[in-house]
């Protein structure tokens, strides 16, 4: 069963990542000046981003836990470290990732704000 899930969670990204790729595609075509529609295309540069890696960088992983645990191999430590390194290098990556489109939301938060709070306040806390 374990075996399962680790092979299916790849695929299960990938799946979730079409469908989302999907949605926003068809939004941009209905409204393709909104501010909106902008804000949720870097939302699905960064999601399809991460969803790539995490496909590409935990996809060897599962394959050698796999032939591992079912067929009893013994492959060597290279690769071990291999597809643990790109396993590791993908959480590096994705933090990269939301990082560089952190500004753009933390300007998001702050236009949601407009008319509660001060945006003095506001600015002063998220440092922008």
């Amino acid at each position: 069963m374990r075996t399962i899930v680790i092979l299916l969670s790849p695929i299960f990204a990938l799946i979730l990542n079409i469908v989302t790729f999907d949605f926003f595609k068809k939004r941009n075509r209905r409204e393709p000046e909104s501010i909106i529609i902008k804000r949720e295309r870097l939302i699905l540069i960064n999601i399809t981003l991460q969803g790539i890696l995490a496909i590409l960088c935990q996809s060897p992983t599962a394959i050698i836990l796999y032939l591992t645990q079912v067929y009893s191999l013994n492959i060597p430590n290279i690769y071990y470290l291999t597809s643990n390194f790109l396993l590791f290098s993908h959480f590096g990556f994705s933090t990269l990732i939301t990082i560089m489109f952190l500004k753009d939301v933390r300007k998001e938060i702050c236009k949601s704000f407009n008319g509660y709070v001060d945006h003095k306040l506001i600015k002063r806390f998220m440092k922008i």
